[in-house]
């Protein structure tokens, strides 16, 4: 999965008609991601094979050119871009959460996780019932869960 960042440079080089750059920025996101960051691509299948950090040339020229395919765009020369027999990986961007929208009584808040948090803590004083917190304890857990396992994505070979 790609950063918002390198998302954006994805689509401003397209955009733009840029094959290249789109496919050097794909290609390059692995290589200069810290190990806790979002991996930049997504699996097609899982086929169980891997590749370590850094992907190749052909698998990001692939993921682009699927991209370009799927949004209907053409070469130069007016011919469309069809879809790679066999893609290795496909282009997406990591989508975190950032802000929440929550009623706890007092009409909505807006707040990012770590508030939600401290909220839900502060249900524990009495002002909410246990089953509530609970619940919420549970929508937590489940949001930071999706979000830790969008960082931790492999990209697999098909």
């Amino acid at each position: 999965m790609l950063t918002a960042t390198e998302w954006g440079q994805v689509n401003a080089a397209l955009a733009a008609g840029d094959k290249i750059p789109a496919i050097k920025t794909v290609r390059d996101a692995e290589r200069h991601r810290k190990p806790s960051a979002p991996n930049p691509l997504l699996p097609v299948s899982t086929a169980g094979r891997t590749w370590a950090p850094g992907i190749g040339l052909k698998e990001a020229k692939e993921a682009v050119e699927l991209l370009m395919a799927e949004r209907g765009m053409k070469h130069s020369d007016g011919t469309p871009f069809h879809m790679p027999p066999n893609p290795a990986a496909r282009v997406v961007p990591f989508q975190p959460i950032r802000r929440i929208i929550c009623d706890f009584g007092e009409g909505e808040i807006e707040v990012d996780l770590e508030g939600m948090s401290l909220r839900i803590l502060t249900g524990l004083n009495g002002s909410m019932r246990i089953s509530d917190v609970m619940a919420l304890v549970d929508l937590y857990q489940r949001v930071k869960s999706w979000e830790e396992e969008g960082c931790k994505q492999v990209a697999t070979v098909v």
